[in-house]
């Protein structure tokens, strides 16, 4: 019997690490790799084998770092770019199927009357976003992305809750956004997007009264 519950526990501690390996979110990765490392930790420790409770231990304190590295101001800066610029080219074409996952329509060219801006994380480029003015006078988010180590929502509550340096609202009172995608869709309504109809999103801009004046964001 105490061998079906210590094989148990490590089942469990597989199946959860397993889990966390499948997260897009980096932030919820780190937290169920952290309840996995520690069930693993708790199983070394009954199979009296130190080698699996201390690396697992060792797995805990990082995810542990991370995980309170997040709740950490970061400062963010939002930079235009040139619509044929070098390091966009090689930027696009480098995360181009990542792109693609979240955005399926996504042509890969930038359209002629693009404005781009890279946003900064602690003046590392973290994301990328892409607004086109239709010939209608509409603001359209063309392109949203953030690479892989930044998906912790950070970048989107700096771009449409801050909203500093990028929308002007003497011209623009509101911003649209088509998603075809699931993950998108979610994504959007989270940014504060209300479903206008089918795959259009669509977000009030706010008043630059209203704007926070920082760039630290937590």
């Amino acid at each position: 019997m105490i061998m079906n519950w210590l094989e148990i526990t490590g089942y469990i501690g597989s199946a959860v690490v397993a889990v966390s390996l499948m997260m897009r979110n980096v932030f919820w990765l780190r937290v169920i790799n952290l309840i996995g490392g520690l069930v693993f930790s708790v199983y070394g420790l009954l199979i009296q084998s130190a080698p699996v409770a201390v690396m697992n231990g060792f797995v805990v304190c990082i995810d542990l770092y991370y995980i309170f590295r997040s709740f950490q101001k970061d400062y963010y800066k939002i930079l235009e770019v040139e619509r044929g610029g070098y390091y966009l080219k090689k930027f696009l074409k480098f995360y181009h199927e990542d792109i693609l996952k979240f955005i399926p329509e996504y042509s890969g060219e930038v359209k002629e009357g693009s404005t781009v801006f890279f946003v900064l994380c602690n003046m590392v480029p973290a994301g990328l976003l892409i607004t086109h003015e239709h010939e209608d006078g509409k603001l359209w988010i063309e392109i949203d992305f953030a690479i892989p180590d930044y998906r912790d929502f950070k970048l989107g509550r700096f771009v449409y809750q801050h909203q500093a340096e990028i929308f002007d609202t003497s011209k623009y009172n509101r911003v649209y956004c088509n998603a075809n995608s699931k993950t998108h869709q979610r994504y959007l309504e989270r940014m504060g997007f209300s479903l206008l109809k089918d795959t259009t999103y669509r977000l009030d801009l706010y008043n630059p009264i209203h704007r926070k004046e920082t760039d630290l964001i937590g």
